[in-house]
């Protein structure tokens, strides 16, 4: 029996059967010595993966699709800002008009955590599509 005739349709079958999805990446260079983690996750069962776009000060930082896995699932971006004003926008181009633009202070080391929330309607909690942004001066309980 050929191998490689066994092999490639099994290839191709697994192929057919995923689902294309684009890993999450960092845009902006990882430091060695960051002064700003992020942590972004998708909270929501109910579209899932989501595509999440995050500019830090107008440059692209993060892009890709978050997927819900057990709703406990952050992924750690690390950054060097420096001390001062600075603005995140987070949007996804799986819904319209979602987004959330937000002004920080980096006056220390700080910790963010960056989450997709949507609970269609009737579930338990109906919630719309919306991100949510916490600012920490410590890393996140979860970490």
């Amino acid at each position: 029996m050929n191998v490689f005739a066994l092999v490639l349709p099994l290839g191709l079958l697994a192929t057919a059967c995923s689902e294309s999805h684009t890993v999450p990446v960092q845009h902006l260079d990882k430091p060695a010595d960051p002064t700003f983690s992020m942590f972004v996750s998708n909270q929501s069962f109910d579209l899932d993966p989501v595509d999440i776009k995050i500019k830090l000060d107008d440059q692209l930082a993060v892009t890709g699709d978050f997927v819900v896995e057990g709703q406990h699932t952050w992924i750690k971006f690390d950054f060097a800002l420096t001390p001062g004003n600075h603005t995140i926008n987070v949007s996804t181009g799986d819904v319209a008009d979602v987004a959330l633009q937000m002004p920080f202070v980096m006056d220390d080391r700080k910790y963010a955590v960056v989450s997709f929330w949507f609970y269609e309607a009737g579930s338990p909690e109906p919630t719309p599509p919306h991100f949510s942004f916490q600012l920490l001066d410590e890393p996140p309980l979860f970490e």
